[in-house]
């Protein structure tokens, strides 16, 4: 197959169309601008991979939009002078086209060869994906590792988070559910016995209720008839108390008062006689013994007082200054050892006042610098190890993703090309499938449409043989008039049914042709493994997102390890620091504990050294404070005992003549035992109890004479209440009628047995409604009905609670009912019928044995991949790089390559190149390599052309261009080789080898 014309809009600004005939083997495209040039190339690539996709058979035009030049129209053709136009498609300017299985060999772009760094291994692996697939970034190892991730993704075993393993367990989990509602079943046919017990207990307790009930309406209906005989009784008891004397409560209540008071007011005058009979005796007693009293002087009761205090005062003076010498003569000895022994503490403890004037604050600042500067070496360790852990911690947390990360030289433009290639995948995708659609639909049109050309020309058929009939038999000429027109209906029908029918074979050929190409991109995509696809199978990530997201958290570790090794070394220089810091300041702190006899063994000993100094100081200081506090007590105490034992001689000689005055009193005032004492207080004593006494019965009299004027006072009134009380009495009998009080009290309780008689009628009358319960006897009787009262009848309050207990019996037995009913409907409605869950079962089992099917299936294709792998490999790696070596020899470069693409090891490159040739660069290897592989790889008839876009933007070409154009007819030998460039160099070549050349 070969491109024969390509039709384009002409720069003349006339807007007409320009048709040029490619040749059939080489032919060079020479475009002015690079634009024009990349996008003329890019262009055929696509009008080949859309007649590729379509599986147009040529001869065929493909139209579509060429930017900066208008329209662009190929025609393609299986021989060169095949001019018939029979199929024609238009392609949009962003319509991406996808690219064929083998795009690599149809396009070959110098420029992207060139900007590559290309070496051996690169063009090694680049031919080994080019051998498999015809593509340079997907190999059939990529495809094998595809198919593997798809067999383990599916599961291989029942281990692992896949679906065959969870349909397996999902398997397990309804067979233990199919169990569990098979023994729910059984238990829901265990509660039907229990709850036929229930419903039997129900019935007899509704019997039970109703032959209590009758047994209730005989009772009442008895005790009904007992409460009216009492009621008939008690209105006999009435009547005859009705007809006796009845005295009103409130005439009852005031004769009983009045009683009452005339009874209090006579023993009340009784009682105040008697008392004025008594008081009058003892005062007589009391008067004989005041008359023996000695009559006192005004005067002597102050002075005794002023006496007797100033000898009580001397005494208690005495007292308390005997007290006193005492103490302080205890406290003088006590102070005399404690000034002794705080001298001996003194000398035994060393001098501080050469230390420092402070010496307290000055050992504290020592030991709080020590202190300070092993906490600062401590905390500065602590960061170092912190630091040092959480740096192993990150190197070992980034360790997964920096063997992932570590290949990638430019991850985002990675991405960025991946993400774009699965775009343009997804949408040409679409695309395809809506095409499909869309011939599917006139496919089924045209399907349609055929049985009625059919029938039409089967119609026409049998007119036209009954007209040649009646022509036969009737031999009249205008007969075959329409004879003709029938004829020409038959062939019109016929050839429409015809075309109908190479309509839907082309249909069908397209839309086989849209789905392989549809099915080929499927697994295509599948089989394509790019950088990113790798790195997302190593990092075990679902999609490009996760991965990206893990690369920023690579990046941020990175970041982060950097910055801690930073900080690392900082602190290790500042431990170092802190670690010489600390032995001169432990050497100053000895030097100063050693002045005070407390040097410290070691670092760990400063602290309590200096405790130990700060201890021994306070012991200094204390006792120095106590012993000039003991020395001045000493002295304040020496003056204190002069002082009171001056005071004591001074009271001493003041008592006796205050003695003598105080008897001398006590005699003159009639107390003639005073000599009976020789103790001046015990005198006054039995002074004061001899005034007391006499004091005492003075005050008796006057209280006693207070007392019988007042009961004489008191008496006469009592007498005249008692007249009073006796009169109001006697009026109240008379008005009632009564002669004696006894009368009116019995003809008070007649009228109180009268109301008890009527209360209690009233109360019968209130039980035996309680008892009808607001129902009319009627109701009774008719609930009783032939029941009869039983001897042992309890009342209508004990059938009532039986009626009650009974009630309750049969509730509670209606809920254990209704719960149990609930019970068993909730284990029934806890489980899926069994058919529900035998039809997942099944259902299940097919899913199961799908997946199985799968992973064979796929198990079987990756085996058949590597033995074609292999044997694919093997035969074409030596013939492509023979073939090399050939082209290289057309390049000028003598040269033999050898290419070892064995599955089983890296793929690798080897070139002996005579003389070190200096051109033989890589991109020139890589490039005969490229030729080498168009040719070997899509060869014999109707090979696609291929399309060699040397748009170089100012690069060198690989070779001189004489012999890389020496190198396109070489290849155009076999094939059509469409060279597109837009470099002077290249079109002075093309010039000078006479190859056909088109400028756009």
């Amino acid at each position: 197959m070969i491109i024969q014309t390509l039709t384009y809009k002409t720069q003349n600004g006339d807007g007409e169309t320009a048709t040029h005939s490619l040749g059939g083997m080489a032919h060079a495209l020479h475009c002015a601008d690079v634009n024009a040039a990349r996008n003329l190339s890019r262009l055929l690539h696509r009008i080949l991979a859309a007649r590729a996709v379509y599986n147009a058979s040529p001869p065929i035009q493909i139209a579509t939009e060429m930017p900066g030049c208008g329209a662009l129209t190929a025609t393609l053709a299986a021989e060169p002078d095949d001019a018939q136009h029979h199929y024609s498609l238009s392609l949009a300017a962003d319509d991406e086209t996808p690219e064929p299985i083998g795009a690599d060999l149809l396009l070959l772009s110098l420029h992207e060869m060139l900007e590559e760094d290309y070496d051996y291994a690169r063009i090694a692996r680049e031919m080994a994906a080019i051998v498999d697939t015809g593509n340079s970034q997907h190999d059939l190892i990529a495809a094998l590792a595809r198919l593997d991730a798809f067999t383990a993704r599916v599961g291989r075993d029942s281990d692992g988070n896949t679906p065959l393993a969870r349909a397996r367990v999902r398997l397990a989990s309804l067979k233990k559910e199919y169990e569990a509602a098979e023994s729910a079943l059984r238990q829901v046919r265990e509660h039907a016995r229990s709850l036929e017990t229930l419903r039997d207990q129900v019935d007899a307790c509704r019997h039970e209720y109703d032959q209590t009930e009758r047994r209730l309406g005989a009772s009442v209906l008895g005790q009904l008839a007992d409460s009216l005989e009492r009621l008939e009784a008690l209105e006999r008891d009435i009547e005859a108390a009705r007809s006796g004397k009845c005295l009103d409560s409130d005439e009852a209540a005031a004769i009983q008062r009045a009683e009452t008071q005339t009874e209090t007011a006579r023993l009340q005058v009784e009682r105040t006689r008697e008392e004025l009979r008594a008081i009058t005796e003892e005062i007589e007693a009391l008067r004989g013994v005041i008359a023996n009293r000695t009559e006192m002087s005004d005067g002597a009761p102050e002075e005794m007082e002023q006496l007797q205090r100033h000898i009580q005062s001397g005494q208690g003076r005495i007292t308390e200054f005997n007290a006193r010498l005492d103490e302080v003569n205890n406290q003088i000895g006590t102070l005399d050892a404690q000034i002794a022994e705080a001298q001996e503490q003194l000398t035994a403890l060393p001098d501080f006042s050469r230390i420092a004037p402070n010496p307290t604050d000055w050992l504290n600042q020592l030991a709080r610098s020590f202190k300070t500067a092993l906490g600062v070496r401590d905390a500065e360790e602590e960061t170092r190890d912190a630091l040092r852990e959480e740096l192993a911690n990150l190197r070992v947390e980034i360790a997964g993703d920096a063997a992932i990360f570590e290949s990638s030289a430019n991850f985002a433009e990675e991405l960025l090309a991946h993400q774009n290639a699965r775009q343009h995948w997804e949408t040409r995708s679409t695309q395809i499938g809506e095409e499909i659609r869309q011939k599917r639909s006139q496919h089924d049109e045209q399907v349609a449409s055929m049985p009625g050309l059919f029938l039409l020309s089967l119609g026409c058929a049998l007119f036209l043989s009954l007209l040649l009939g009646a022509y036969v038999g009737l031999q009249k000429a205008p007969i075959l008039i329409p004879a003709f027109l029938m004829l020409l209906s038959i062939l019109y029908f016929l050839t429409q049914l015809l075309l109908t029918r190479a309509r839907v074979m082309r249909l069908a050929r397209s839309i086989d042709k849209c789905q392989s190409e549809l099915d080929m991109m499927g697994s295509g995509e599948q089989g394509e493994v790019s950088q990113i696809d790798r790195l997302m199978t190593r990092a075990d990530c679902g999609t490009a997102r996760e991965l990206e997201a893990r690369y920023d958290r690579y990046r941020e570790l990175r970041a982060k390890i950097e910055e801690l090794e930073t900080r690392f070394a900082q602190q290790e220089e500042h431990l170092r620091e802190s670690e010489e810091r600390i032995p001169k300041l432990f050497e100053r702190v000895r030097s100063t504990l050693e002045q005070v006899e407390e040097p410290p063994e070691d670092e760990d000993d400063i602290e309590n050294a200096v405790g130990r100094a700060i201890a021994k100081y306070q012991v200094y200081r204390e006792t120095k404070r106590r012993l000039a506090d003991l020395r001045n007590q000493h002295q304040g105490l020496l003056g204190r005992r002069r002082f009171l034992e001056r005071e004591l001689a001074t009271t001493r000689e003041s008592l006796p003549e205050t003695e003598k005055q105080l008897r001398e009193i006590m005699r003159n005032n009639g107390f003639a035992d005073e000599g009976d004492y020789r103790d001046i207080n015990a005198a006054l004593t039995a002074y004061y109890r001899y005034l007391d006494a006499i004091e005492e019965n003075t005050g008796r009299v006057n209280t006693l004479t207070r007392t019988l004027q007042s009961l004489e006072a008191r008496l006469p009134e009592e007498e005249a209440a008692l007249a009073t009380f006796t009169s109001t009495l006697e009026a109240l009998l008379a008005h009632a009628q009564f002669d004696s009080p006894d009368e009116a009290r019995a003809a008070a309780a007649n009228t109180m047995a009268l109301r008890d008689m009527e209360r209690e009628k009233a109360t019968i009358e209130q039980q035996q409604e309680s008892v009808l319960q607001g129902r009319p006897v009627q109701v009774w009787h008719k609930l009783a009905g032939d029941a009869v009262i039983d001897d042992d009848d309890r009342g209508p309050e004990h059938y009532a609670r039986e009626l009650e207990a009974i009630r309750q019996q049969r509730e509670d037995a209606l809920q254990q009912y209704r719960a149990l009913f609930q019970k068993r409907q909730q284990a029934l409605a806890a489980h899926k019928p069994l058919c529900e869950i035998a039809e997942d079962m099944a259902a299940l089992e097919q899913h199961i044995a799908t997946l199985r099917r799968d992973v064979s299936a796929a198990a079987h294709a990756g085996a058949l991949t590597e033995e074609s792998l292999r044997t694919w490999r093997a035969r074409h790696s030596s013939a492509i790089a023979e073939r090399a070596s050939e082209i290289l020899a057309v390049l000028g470069i003598d040269a033999r390559m050898r290419l070892d693409l064995d599955p089983n090891d890296a793929p690798s490159l080897e070139a002996a190149v005579e003389n070190d040739h200096a051109a033989a660069t890589p991109a020139v290897l890589s490039l005969a390599l490229r030729f080498a592989a168009a040719e070997m790889l899509v060869g014999g008839d109707g090979a696609p052309p291929l399309i060699v876009d040397a748009t170089l933007q100012g690069a060198p070409l690989p070779a001189p261009p004489e012999k890389f154009v020496a190198a396109i007819k070489e290849i155009a030998t076999s094939r059509q080789v469409l060279l597109v460039f837009e470099d002077d160099a290249i079109a002075d070549a093309v010039s000078k080898l006479e190859m056909q050349k088109t400028s756009f």
